[in-house]
């Protein structure tokens, strides 16, 4: 399958639908997940978004698959615009244990996001998610995410995203 036909698999349908197609075709090694990847991290669209969501529930059903491209994705986060696909794409960090190479350029990533107001409360709320997760394998971070999740609270506007920080800064205390 050649790039524009991914495209429109991926653009066609709502819901779990496109997303749901290109897993069988993934499967049946109609379409190679490279591409697939790659539509997730380089394109700012209802395509990338929906591929970035086609990785994510693979990352959570067969992680073994998503691990190899992990370093590309955690690479091109920063320069993903979508708000909607970045929380995807740092929800999918979730599903693995990464290295303490990987670990500074996500944290890096993950504490902007927090510093930021106009970002999507859910990226605030996946980026506290996946710092917990982070300072509970990496204790060497805690005193550094623990400065910046205090310094970010006043720009935490949603409850549920400030009570998973109040949540995290407490961790960070033991």
């Amino acid at each position: 399958m050649n790039r524009e036909d991914l495209i429109s698999l991926l653009g066609s349908g709502s819901g779990l639908q496109p997303i749901n197609r290109v897993i069988r075709k993934i499967q049946n090694g109609e379409i190679e997940l490279k591409s697939v990847v790659n539509q997730a991290i380089l394109a700012d669209s209802v395509q990338g978004k929906n591929a970035a969501w086609t990785i994510e529930v693979l990352a959570r059903e067969k992680p073994k698959l998503i691990a190899p491209f992990l370093p590309e994705i955690i690479a091109s986060l920063n320069d993903i615009k979508d708000f909607r696909q970045l929380a995807i794409l740092l929800h999918l960090l979730s599903y693995f244990e990464l290295s303490a190479e990987k670990l500074s350029a996500v944290i890096d990533l993950l504490l902007q996001c927090l510093h930021k107001k106009e970002e999507a409360e859910y990226i605030q709320y996946y980026a506290i998610q996946i710092l917990e997760m982070l300072v509970v394998d990496e204790p060497a971070f805690k005193r550094e995410v623990l400065l910046n999740i205090e310094s970010a609270l006043p720009l935490l506007t949603k409850d549920y995203v400030l009570n998973q920080a109040k949540k995290l800064i407490q961790k960070c205390k033991k």
